[in-house]
């Protein structure tokens, strides 16, 4: 690693690299050239740090084997072999803050974390005597002009909404929510032109996997001003019919073909949809998730799905609720963007399909068997007159072999060979016929001659 050994910020990387492997007298880790060019402007733009008083360190630290076209990830094995000379430099109590970047070192003090979910959530990382804040940050790299440009502006995000943390401003806040009859619902919804709401519902499964049209709702949230919901736990959604089918009124929802399809098989056809994951799609956000959204855009940490306490209706109240409020919230937040943007009339292109795409899925794509029965059968004749100018070619007739078998054609092309693997890349690959071929090599085009 670099850097002074008595700092407070660690910035951890996954494992050195080829330049670091050759310069052995100065091993600076896998964070440096063009990444820590840009980790230098973040740290000192976003932090008020000084980069220089930053340590920077790999969870392994010799060079893993070399790929193809990069070094190949480290395994858990070599993260584990190393883990003693991280734990050693973490137990001297010098490090409050570590900034992960990318997966394998986020994975190093919390398996179950993703960096696509996880990126930009400080979180507390305690074992035996050590305590401190680890932050989950997407690697620079990931964001160089010539790999995905389209990156830098969610990191620029979480660097930015951990500055506000580290400035005391804090995390967003969810906010009032209530559970609720249908005369509330239709008390809420009267004479309103937008509101967002959100389906709980069944799980189903058909073939393995989860089917919306099979579903049915088991309570939904309604939202009409942002920090303000109230959740109605029943299976019955008449309630919602004259206020989803009326075009003057704009419903809003997250993943909205979802809300679609469930209102369809309660016989509601929903005419006015707005869809806030459509909206982050057409801003080429890295998730679209809306616990995702909620965190990046803003700063909501949201319970998850596996975390709520199905049987506690207040918990429930509070989960469904939350997503038709934050639902609303990156709504107004995200359409704003768009219009600033200039991608209006594309997001009005896309979301008009919306209706469309749900109707294929709840009728279905039907065709008539015959014609694609007809189809196969002249494939196959077709097929079957190919191979016979194949054999015949090659002066094999009647010989069954099968075309899509690599052993048999390279039997059929070369007669018995072998691949042999040299070490000089010209060379490497040819084939060569075994001294026990019968068939003179003038007659296969040997490459080896």
């Amino acid at each position: 690693g670099s850097g002074p050994e008595d700092a407070t910020i660690l910035i951890l990387g996954e494992a050195p690299n080829a330049k670091d492997d050759r310069r052995r007298d100065e091993l600076r880790g896998a964070i440096r050239g063009w990444a820590w060019g840009r980790l230098q402007t973040l740290i000192k733009d976003h932090l008020g740090v000084d980069p220089a008083t930053v340590r920077r360190e790999n969870i392994v630290r010799c060079r893993p084997p070399p790929g193809i076209k990069r070094d190949k990830p480290t395994l858990p094995t070599e993260r584990e072999a190393c883990s003693e000379y991280l734990k050693a430099f973490l137990k001297q109590g010098k490090v409050k803050t570590i900034i992960t970047l990318g997966d394998a070192p986020l994975r190093w003090f919390d398996n179950s974390q993703r960096i696509s979910s996880a990126h930009g959530k400080p979180f507390q990382w305690v074992e035996e005597d050590i305590s401190l804040t680890v932050v989950p940050m997407y690697h620079p790299e990931i964001a160089h002009p010539l790999r995905n440009p389209s990156m830098v502006a969610p990191i620029l995000a979480d660097w930015k909404r951990l500055a506000e943390l580290r400035a005391g401003q804090g995390e967003g806040e969810l906010g009032d929510y209530a559970g609720a009859t249908e005369a509330d619902v239709i008390k809420l919804l009267k004479n309103v032109k937008r509101f967002a709401f959100d389906f709980e519902t069944t799980d189903p499964r058909w073939q393995k996997t989860f089917s919306p049209i099979r579903c049915t709702p088991i309570g939904f949230s309604v939202c009409t001003v942002e920090g303000e919901a109230i959740y109605l736990e029943t299976t019955n959604i008449e309630c919602l019919r004259e206020f989803l089918e009326d075009p003057e009124v704009e419903v809003v929802a997250h993943n909205a073909i979802f809300e679609y399809l469930v209102a369809k098989g309660q016989g509601i056809t929903i005419t006015n949809l707005h869809d806030a994951k459509l909206l982050a799609y057409v801003l080429r956000r890295p998730s679209t998730q809306l616990k995702d959204l909620s965190w990046a855009e803003l700063g909501i940490r949201q319970t998850r799905f596996e975390a709520v306490d199905w049987e506690n209706l207040d918990a429930v109240i509070d989960y469904g609720s939350a997503d038709s409020d934050l639902e609303m919230r990156l709504f107004t937040k995200l359409f704003a963007e768009v219009q600033t943007e200039d991608f209006g009339a594309l997001y009005e292109m896309e979301r008009r399909l919306i209706p469309i795409l749900g109707e294929m899925q709840w009728r279905g794509i039907p065709f008539t068997p015959a014609p694609c029965e007809e189809l196969g059968r002249r494939l196959m004749r077709g097929k079957e007159i190919l191979a016979a100018k194949i054999y015949t070619a090659m002066g094999c007739d009647g010989f069954d072999v099968n075309l899509n078998s690599g052993t048999q054609m390279r039997m059929l092309l070369y007669g018995p060979a072998r691949i042999r693997i040299l070490q000089n890349k010209e060379l490497k690959g040819r084939l060569t016929h075994d001294t026990d071929c019968n068939r003179k090599c003038s007659d296969h085009a040997c490459v080896g001659g």
